[in-house]
């Protein structure tokens, strides 16, 4: 004699395991990678211009460490 444990488990949604598209809302995920990849090279920019602008027009510039010591 079989025990009933409740009622049986539902069937796996057809979206699994990616929630169905609403209208009106974007996926977060998407949200994410889509603003990563507009910040970060912009950052990454201004990281890079700052650094190199600060190497050429110091006052008192030091020689950088990958550049060859003549």
């Amino acid at each position: 004699m079989a025990i009933p444990w409740g009622p049986p488990p539902p069937p796996p949604m057809p979206w699994y395991p990616y929630p169905p598209p609403q209208e009106g809302s974007r996926n977060w995920i998407v949200v994410i990678v889509v603003v990563l990849a507009i910040v970060l090279p912009i950052v990454l920019a201004v990281i890079l211009w700052f650094m190199v602008s600060s190497l050429l027009w110091s006052p008192h510039p030091m020689p950088a460490p990958w550049l060859p010591i003549p």
